[in-house]
């Protein structure tokens, strides 16, 4: 960036916070920023650590007394007015950040106003080519020396390397926003669009592309069109690590259609929304970028009055306060997306819906509920011919039969399912059914089939990375290992779970690993650890307003009870199990 004083182009070298608050503080004078450190690291964080930037700030709070740390930070927030913000006197960041702008090259500067246009925290050198539209064959390694001068100028900087190989390079938050602002003043409407589209084109045939090699197992509610060929070398990086590849671009993507959707653009955010939402990129609980593209996606489509897109975002949102544990949304959700795809004639979106709403019904413990919905679903996958739909259903539908202890019907249920994604071709989706097929044998008290099945479950998703639902595997099958009475290789199993559970903010793998942990914990008379486990299992599964779960925590905690000696609490809580067990029609009911 160009540096004010002597008219001459200088590097964007940035401040931690201590330095960039001590700058702030010797300039503005020490008082007030000294008093609101919060503000103060607000404001350099705002000036992205950039000290001219920070020297202007502390130039303002100097001239206006009036003005607190915190006002400033506060007009700092808004993007579309920092710029403006950071200027005093004849110190202007604009005007630094412009004399760079105008070194550059055509083509450079042309990359730099579609990065700013982009909004991406990140990207990889494929994504410039597409922003630049550059030709396929040579596309990225001509993408890859425009980086390198925008390197040179220091206005892009390596960001480092991702899981997929590949190297990412970000802007300057300032010099974003200032890239931005001159996307919006030289490009017209339709090539900014473009941009877009070139750029999200690109993460949909990436997308394909891992789809086609293995498939996530989600239903498949809209095919992209929307497709913009990569190089065979970022496809390679793809293939060789689909999770990690998601895991790599979902803010830059996240970013992307919330520019689309701000511009109205809400065809194209639609689209790329409910692609992804069919793919790995929601494996792991990416509820962030879900959300972000999501609630973006919708708020366009509803402007544009586009109803068949609000009814798949509505299914994408309903899946997506279910990965968050919340229910009640959830299922608000897909009943209003099961309303407007018949109302649409959806037939696909229709059966998703319904096979949604009867999960949610299974979690909240309406269990005839959960088995009317979902058998509506399988009908409908079934005229549709729908593998994954079909796969999915069933597999719901034979753990609410599983719930109400009837196991016969839920075996054909779950045979129907494993054949369905086998018919797919979806590892991941069969792992999914053999664990809920080890569930199945373990209530039948086939342990050792129950131990097979989780572990060939727990290896295809390590496979796959899949890190949260390895752990719902990894955990059924410590179930089965303390059925058995192998207490060691249980308590292994479980070890790290919780963990696991809390980075993807997982509340209800987190109660049901606690409870595995406090029956591991009775089972080797270490009976304060159970205690422990089971009372935060049980304070978790009523902050989710989940009674079943929690009932079959209480029956636990009735054995621990026992073995304390106190059988009156013991027998309360039998009791009070029980009557949740009646209410809901539970196995357990039969079998008390």
């Amino acid at each position: 960036m160009a540096g004010l004083d002597g008219a001459s182009r200088t590097g964007l070298d940035v401040l931690d916070d201590e330095l960039g608050i001590e700058l702030l503080a010797r300039i503005a004078g020490d008082g007030d920023v000294r008093r609101d450190p919060e503000a103060a690291r607000r404001i350099v964080a705002l000036c992205g650590g950039l000290p001219l930037a920070l020297r202007i700030a502390g130039a303002r709070l100097a001239t206006r007394r009036h003005w607190t740390p915190r006002m400033l930070a506060d007009r700092l927030a808004d993007e579309r007015r920092r710029l403006d913000e950071l200027t005093v006197g004849d110190l202007e960041v604009r005007t630094g950040l412009g004399l760079s702008y105008d070194a550059l090259d055509a083509l450079g500067r042309t990359a730099l106003r579609r990065l700013g246009l982009l909004g991406a925290p990140d990207v990889a050198a494929w994504t410039v080519a597409a922003l630049l539209d550059l030709p396929q064959t040579q596309g990225t390694e001509d993408a890859e020396d425009v980086v390198e001068r925008l390197i040179d100028a220091q206005l892009l900087h390596f960001t480092g390397i991702d899981r997929a190989g590949q190297p990412r390079f970000g802007l300057h938050d300032l010099v974003r926003v200032y890239a931005a602002e001159r996307a919006e003043a030289e490009e017209p409407r339709a090539e900014r669009a473009a941009t877009l589209g070139r750029a999200l084109g690109g993460w949909l045939w990436l997308t394909a592309r891992a789809t086609a090699a293995g498939p996530s197992g989600e239903v498949v509610l809209q095919n992209p069109r929307t497709l913009w060929p990569v190089g065979d070398r970022a496809a390679g990086q793809v293939l060789a690590d689909p999770t990690g590849w998601f895991e790599a671009e979902a803010g830059a993507i996240a970013a992307a259609v919330e520019r689309a959707a701000a511009m109205d653009l809400h065809a194209l955010a639609r689209e790329a929304a409910v692609t992804l939402c069919s793919s790995a990129y929601i494996v792991n609980n990416r509820f962030d970028s879900w959300s972000r593209t999501h609630e973006a996606a919708l708020a366009a489509v509803r402007r544009a009055e586009d109803r068949t897109g609000e009814a798949l975002l509505l299914i994408g949102l309903g899946q997506l306060r279910y990965e968050q544990d919340n229910f009640t949304e959830s299922m608000t959700h897909y009943q209003q997306a099961v309303g407007l795809c018949a109302e649409l004639g959806d037939a696909r979106g229709h059966a998703a819906a319904l096979a949604g709403l009867g999960s949610t019904y299974r979690e909240q413990g309406r269990l005839q509920d959960a088995a009317r919905e979902l058998t509506r679903a399988i009908d409908d996958f079934r005229r549709l011919d729908d593998a994954a739909g079909l796969g999915l259903a069933c597999r719901f539908a034979g753990s609410v039969h599983l719930e109400l202890g009837e196991y016969a019907t839920a075996r054909v249920l779950l045979d129907e399912s494993l054949a369905a994604y086998r018919r797919l071709g979806s590892r991941r989706g069969e792992a999914l059914a053999l664990r809920t097929y080890g569930l199945l044998h373990r209530a039948l008290g086939e342990y050792e089939a129950a131990e097979e099945l989780s572990g060939r479950s727990l290896a295809i998703l390590q496979e796959f990375g899949d890190r949260l639902m390895s752990a719902y595997a990894a955990q059924a099958r410590a179930k089965a290992r303390l059925r058995l009475g192998r207490t060691r290789e249980a308590a292994a199993d479980l070890a790290g779970l919780l963990d696991v559970c809390r980075t993807y903010d997982d509340r209800w793998g987190e109660a049901l690993v606690r409870r595995t942990l406090g029956e591991c914990a009775l089972a080797e008379g270490q009976l304060t650890d159970a205690e422990t486990h089971l009372t935060a299992s049980v304070t978790l599964w009523e902050t989710l307003r989940l009674p079943l779960p929690r009932a079959r925590t209480l029956r636990t905690l009735a054995e621990l009870r026992d073995r304390l000696g106190d059988e009156r609490g013991a027998a309360a809580l039998r009791a009070e199990a029980g009557e949740v067990f009646t209410a809901y029609e539970a196995h357990e009911a039969r079998e008390s």
